[in-house]
């Protein structure tokens, strides 16, 4: 590969952190330090809401050059400053939640905080646990800004009643929940915003990612990654597959394609 894009963009669960033990592996650290020493400006790329990127480790492994949050909907740059911020449409909101008492799952909202509007069940506490994040606590809907919702269900559960929700997007997780968007949002939106906001959008962008959520911004870029432990849809259409994450899989792929050595 003769000329790399100078941007790089980085899922979080299951990409950068290994779910496994809750952290960035040590070889992805020193690769990441690495790739940013030799002049590529490196962001975050995740369905998780901004609380919750500002909670955890990752965001000390090192200076981020910008963050693409809660699916692309919010995007914050290098200096914490908002670039774009979409908000799911209330109607959409009123129609999930009938769908939500209509099959008895449970659900959570993100917006300025995070409050569930169901009780806990298995299915929300799998969730958590999985990706290491507290719950919130019970509270109704009552018009409040929402940026992304969850919904919980055993794994394998149909979706398509709420994805055939005008106004929204439902992406099935790697574990017992899906996340919910704003239609028309999605990680690759969200990278465009950036990198026409900081002027890189001529130079195109690498992407590394593993779940369904991925799709969008994989499909888009210059050169996309799919991690070993990816979905099979994402490695279908990535352009190349590294190893896992906990087998050095960023390291692995940064070192396959030149970022580093």
């Amino acid at each position: 590969m003769n000329t790399l894009p100078k941007t790089l963009f980085f899922d979080m669960d299951n990409t950068l952190i290994d779910a496994a033990t809750h952290k960035v592996p040590a070889s992805a650290v020193h690769a990441l330090r690495e790739a940013q020493r030799n002049g590529y400006k490196l962001c975050i790329s995740t369905g998780r809401e901004w609380m919750m990127v500002k909670s955890n480790e990752v965001l000390s492994v090192l200076d981020w050059d910008g963050f693409v949050l809660t699916n692309g909907q919010l995007v914050v740059d290098k200096n914490y400053r908002e670039v774009l911020h979409v908000t799911i449409p209330r109607h959409a909101i009123l129609k999930l939640i009938e769908l939500v008492n209509h099959y008895g799952i449970s659900c959570s909202f993100s917006g300025s905080y995070n409050f569930r509007i169901t009780e806990i069940d298995q299915y929300m506490s799998q969730a958590h646990n999985f990706f290491h994040e507290p719950m919130g606590e019970f509270e109704e809907y009552s018009d409040q800004p929402i940026d992304k919702i969850l919904i919980y269900a055993p794994e394998g559960f149909d979706y398509s009643p709420f994805d055939n929700i005008p106004g929204i997007r439902v992406y099935p997780g790697i574990s017992s929940y899906a996340d919910v968007i704003a239609e028309g949002s999605d990680k690759s939106t969200g990278i465009q915003a950036l990198l026409k906001h900081m002027g890189w959008e001529d130079d195109g962008y690498t992407a590394f990612g593993d779940s369904l959520n991925d799709m969008g911004m994989i499909q888009s870029a210059t050169i996309g990654v799919a991690m070993g432990n990816a979905v099979d849809e994402l490695k279908a259409v990535a352009d190349f597959v590294t190893t896992d994450v906990g087998d050095d899989g960023i390291a692995n792929g940064l070192r396959k394609l030149g970022y580093i050595r």
